[in-house]
Order: structure tokens, then sequence, then C-alpha cells
């Protein structure tokens, strides 16, 4: 075979009450492995090229043509457990979820090996993977938490890795992007059409109206003042963008939270 957003808020997870057998589907399509590029994205035999749902694997190197970036720690692990993930057989069971193609064209999907073994569920329980929760696709969310939060609780794999420690205020370096953790105290709360919750961290979390369907009944005015830690992609604002945006203009970086499971309350 070729080379190639956890726990919820207030509350810790029952990290012993779930198995990967638990984090399954049924139905979907049978397929085969063709190439695997990093860990959370594959091609099958047809050419159509596969993004893993519910998981976030650390980024390969790109070339200078994408910007020459160094692989981030974990990378090439997480490439190599997908490629003995596929050992034995490369036929594939895809099982989709409400989006069928993220922006970049790519098939959205679940997927399992011929033994019935999901392939994100053996990435999170290694620590491989950070478990990412966007709405619509949640059907295996929640089963997917209580893996991620084993794989926390034994300090597994990106949960003990030095380069994936949660950002906090001081080691935020300049223009720092990409799917990153970060720590802060919640300083403000701003709500209109869009809430704003900004830290004492460089970074401002915006929370939409329809985001907030997917917090239900949640106490927002308890997170005041209260240290937590989110994950997410870090958005950066250069100072022109600042200058003309006015609102929420003082904090350079952004991070869209769209469910509880990327978001943690600390004290």
């Amino acid at each position: 075979m070729g080379a190639f957003f956890v726990g919820v808020i207030c509350v810790l997870l029952p990290i012993l009450s779930v198995e990967a057998s638990d984090c399954v589907l049924p139905g979907g399509e049978w397929a085969d492995v063709d190439y695997v590029y990093d860990g959370d994205t594959l091609r099958l035999s047809d050419g159509r090229k596969i993004r893993l749902l519910g998981v976030n694997t650390p980024e390969l190197a790109q070339s200078k043509r994408w910007g020459g970036r160094a692989s981030q720690a974990l990378a090439d692990d997480a490439r190599v457990a997908v490629t003995e993930f596929f050992a034995e057989s490369t036929r594939v069971r895809l099982v989709y979820d409400v989006e069928r193609r993220d922006r970049y064209k790519r098939i959205l999907a679940h997927v399992f090996n011929s033994q019935g073994d999901s392939l994100e569920t053996f990435l999170l329980r290694q620590g491989l993977a950070f478990h990412i929760a966007i709405p619509p696709n949640l059907a295996l969310a929640k089963c997917f938490a209580l893996i991620a939060e084993r794989a926390r609780s034994k300090n597994l794999g990106v949960w003990s890795h030095s380069d994936w420690r949660p950002l906090q205020v001081q080691n935020f370096s300049s223009k720092e992007t990409g799917f990153r953790r970060v720590r802060g105290r919640v300083e403000t709360i701003t709500k209109n059409g869009t809430w704003w919750l900004e830290l004492d961290v460089p970074l401002v979390l915006k929370v939409t109206a329809a985001d907030r369907a997917y917090f239900p009944d949640y106490d927002w005015a308890e997170l005041l003042h209260k240290r937590i830690e989110v994950s997410g992609w870090l958005i950066y604002r250069s100072e022109q963008a600042l200058t003309k945006q006015k609102k929420h203009a003082y904090k350079p970086y952004i991070m869209h939270l769209r469910t509880p499971y990327a978001l943690r309350l600390l004290d």
C-alpha cells in the first residue's frame, strides 16, 4: 500500500463505558483502498478521495507549492497506523452521515474494515487523532468522544507529546494557525446574532445562532471568568483585517466553536 474538535463541559466523560465495537453504523457501501495519503485521508481504487469523519490527525509535510511546512508530530505514526489497519485487506465499508462532501470535494465517510472495525476508533484509541465534531455529521460523535477521552486519560499519543500541548498565554507564537488546543480564561461574553467569547489569550470564540442549537439548555454564564480548554482550527486575522472589522478586533485569532465536544471546563 502506498504511503500516503475531548471532554464535555462541567463533567468528565464516563471513559470506561464504551468499547470500539460500539462505534459502529449499519449499511454503507463496499470499496477498496488504493492509497493512504495521511492519517485521515484515503484514495479508493475508483479514484474517489475519502476524508474520515469525526477525527483529525497530525498533518504530513507539505511541498513548497503548498507552503513547505514540515510534518507535525506523530503525523507519520498516524499514517503507518492506517496502513497497518489495512494490512490484511484493503476492502472497506463506507458509511455516510448527513453531508457527503467537504469543501475540498472529498467524500466524507466513516470507514470500517472487512472485520467490521472502525478506522476512526483505531486511531483515537492510540492517541493518533483528535476527535472533532462538525455539524451536522454527528452520528458517532458521542462514542468517539468517549474513546478519545480514554486515550487522554492514559496520556497516549497527542495527549502527551510536547508539540501538542495546549497553547496558553506564555506560548502563543506569532501567526499560529491550524488545528490546536488552547487554554484560557473567559473574560467577556458578547451576545448578539453571533456570540463572542473573548479569552485572556489572543483568541475569541465565535458561536453562531445555528451552533447554539447543539448546546441545548447550556448555562453560558457559567463560563464567565472560568478557565477552559477549546480545540479547533485557529484563524489568524491580520492587523489590516482587525482595523477594518472594528468589533472584536482586539484578539488576533478566531476559533469557531460548533459543539460542546470542543469545549472543556477546567475549573
